[in-house]
């Protein structure tokens, strides 16, 4: 056991290693480091020709609840700003229903330059130099002419002379607070390549988790008493859709005449929905490791969070988003501690692999989207919660698969132990039907010396009423004192019979011949009653057959006993010969023959056509196959019936 918890080790560390170095090389690959620009100083001194810059907000000029155009500014009509870098009240600007801002940027002339940013909050009109470039929704000045719209976009331009002039209208009446988002603003190529690898990263983390979610929705649909499969599944489904609602926006390009009231609030939903179902998950595989009251207080600060963004305005709702994030935090870092408090008053299960793993997942991921709560604005190019949601899936995903294969093992011990159990019932069965069998067997072979006995004391018997005792009757004496010798052999079988073992026979050079006269001498007193004959047609020279004599000898009274009873008046005879390498008997009598039906399963136990016991021929094949030879039957009705059976030859004889 301790090997296998080693091996499992190395086995997930190999993979965690590797699979960390493919997804940094890949979410390396073409980093772009964007300097922040937040001063004047800064800006002027800054190269836009040679790199991008992350352009702050705060550098804009803005003109309050004024929609101002580039002609405006151009036939001088709007005076001063009243919101510039160095205002002291600039935080204010956040409150304004609309409003322009306006940025003078010196750029080298003819050079071809990319800004790409999100919306603002949450429609706005962009002009470079002029140009009408970009709207997203319908920028107004009241709240009947306003249509909100979320969207990632990209506009390009060519520097003119003098300084570059960027006009943004923007308008909300949906939230509480808003103003235009920071922009990227740099060479074209640049810009572009990171606007591209930023969609990329997104569109692999959303089908990463995508394909998860489905993987494990499958599996639960195979085990349905597995719940932990489902809630994974789930959570995965809204970490997705929460990733594709963020920048860069993905769903936009899938949807791109999404509803904004809609889409909002699926997007402001799907975190506390994600947590509420990776709470129920970590209730079902941590069970009883976190206190019930902590795990109630968690699902309703998920369903309330929810709920609040379900049913309320979004000009309502949009002033506790910060305050219902600094819950959720909050109480994961509460959550976080009960968890590794149970888990460690757990013992053994804490050292538990896949413990391990989930436990490190949910840190994982929650340390990672803090620090890109902290640094989303300083590191755009890498974002941090989706490096925290592949972690949480990939190891929850190792996790549940280590679950799999302990069930699959606890399956297939179960399955070996009732194979082991069903083995068993069949060697049962087996042995029972062998030590029935065997009392069948040496029940039939009984009779057969009773029979001769029998038959030899009345021959005795009407010598001596006759008083006719002669040499002969001291021969049928002798015969009825070996049958008993015979008969006591085999109740001293049935006394030593063990049911775990099959019969034995031990093969030895016999006489077959001797075998035949033998057989027919002690039979002719049975026949002679239905008054049949006994022959016996041997080759002159004996026939040396490797056997066990008193086996043959059974079967040849047991042929020569079925002939006697449906023969009357007949000649019974046993013949032997060399052929194909093998001693080859044959018992053939005139008698009634065998009905067609009847023959075709003359070897099997319980077949008679007289109302007999039907082991007669049954055990006879049995004793020919023991000496690997082969028994068959031939039979017309109203001409007689011919068994044929072989023996193995002596070696020096084949």
């Amino acid at each position: 056991m301790r090997s296998d918890w080693k091996k499992n080790w190395r086995a997930l560390i190999t993979f965690f290693v590797l699979l960390t170095t493919v997804f940094v090389i890949f979410m390396s690959w073409g980093t772009i480091r964007v300097p922040m620009i937040d001063t004047r100083e800064e800006q002027e001194t800054f190269d836009f020709s040679v790199e991008m810059g992350h352009v702050s907000r705060n550098l804009f000029d803005c003109y309050p609840n004024a929609l101002y155009t580039p002609e405006d500014f151009a036939a001088g009509v709007t005076g001063t700003p009243a919101y510039t870098i160095d205002s002291e009240n600039n935080g204010e600007r956040k409150k304004l229903s609309y409003e322009t801002e306006r940025l003078l940027v010196n750029l080298p002339e003819g050079q071809v330059y990319t800004i790409n940013a999100d919306s603002a909050t949450y429609a706005q009109k962009v002009w470079v130099d002029g140009q009408f470039l970009s709207e997203v929704g319908q920028v107004s000045d009241s709240p009947e002419g306003f249509v909100p719209k979320t969207d990632n976009y990209t506009i390009s331009f060519t520097a003119g002379s003098g300084p570059t002039e960027i006009v943004i209208q923007r308008s909300n009446f949906v939230h509480a607070e808003g103003t235009i988002f920071e922009i990227y603003l740099g060479p074209q190529e640049q810009v572009l390549q990171m606007a591209n690898l930023r969609l990329v990263r997104s569109v692999f983390v959303i089908s990463a988790l995508i394909t998860a979610a489905m993987f494990f929705a499958s599996v639960f649909l195979f085990f349905r008493d597995r719940k932990q499969y489902l809630w994974f599944a789930l959570s995965c489904l809204f970490i997705a859709l929460r990733s594709a609602f963020v920048s860069p926006k993905p769903i936009m390009i899938v949807f791109p005449s999404l509803n904004w009231y809609f889409g909002h609030k699926l997007e402001c939903c799907q975190l506390p929905l994600a947590l509420f179902f990776l709470l129920l998950f970590y209730a079902d595989v941590f069970r009883g490791r976190v206190p019930r009251k902590v795990r109630l207080a968690g699902y309703i600060v998920c369903l309330g969070s929810a709920g609040v963004y379900a049913l309320l305005p979004s000009v309502v709702y949009s002033r506790v988003t910060q305050t219902v994030i600094y819950v959720i935090c909050g109480y994961m870092l509460v959550y976080i501690g009960f968890l590794f408090a149970g888990l460690r008053r757990s013992g053994k299960e804490f050292r538990q692999q896949e413990y391990v793993l989930m436990y490190c997942g949910v840190v994982a991921s929650f340390l990672m989207g803090m620090l890109d709560g902290m640094r989303y604005h300083r590191a755009a190019d890498r974002n941090y919660g989706q490096i925290g949601m592949l972690l949480y899936v990939f190891l929850n995903t190792m996790a549940l698969v280590l679950e799999l294969r302990k069930t699959e093992d606890a399956l297939d011990e179960a399955a070996a132990r009732e194979e082991e159990t069903r083995q068993a019932n069949n060697m049962l069965t087996r042995l029972i039907q062998i030590r029935s069998s065997f009392l069948s067997d040496i029940s039939h072979e009984m009779k057969t010396p009773l029979t001769v006995m029998s038959g030899y004391a009345g021959l005795t018997k009407k010598q001596i009423e006759k008083q006719a005792v002669n040499a002969e009757t001291l021969e049928n004496l002798e015969i009825i004192q070996q049958e008993s010798v015979r008969l006591g052999h085999m109740v001293e079988q049935m006394k030593n019979y063990s049911a775990s073992k099959d019969r034995a026979i031990t093969l030895v050079d016999t006489n077959l011949n001797e075998l035949l006269y033998k057989a027919a001498d002690f039979c002719r007193p049975i026949c002679a009653k239905n008054n049949n004959t006994v022959v016996v047609d041997t080759p002159d020279t004996p026939i040396i057959v490797r056997a066990m004599s008193e086996s043959v000898l059974q079967v040849l009274y047991n042929l020569i006993i079925n002939s006697n009873r449906h023969c009357q008046n007949s000649l019974i005879t046993l013949r032997t010969r060399r052929e194909g390498g093998r001693a080859v008997v044959w018992l053939i009598d005139r008698g009634d023959g065998i009905e067609p039906d009847i023959l075709k399963h003359a070897f099997e136990r319980g077949v008679s056509g007289d109302k007999s016991t039907g082991l007669g021929l049954a055990l006879c094949r049995d004793i020919v196959s023991d000496h690997e030879g082969d028994i068959s039957i031939e039979s017309v009705i109203g001409e007689g019936t011919t068994v044929k059976f072989t023996l193995c030859l002596k070696e020096s004889e084949q």
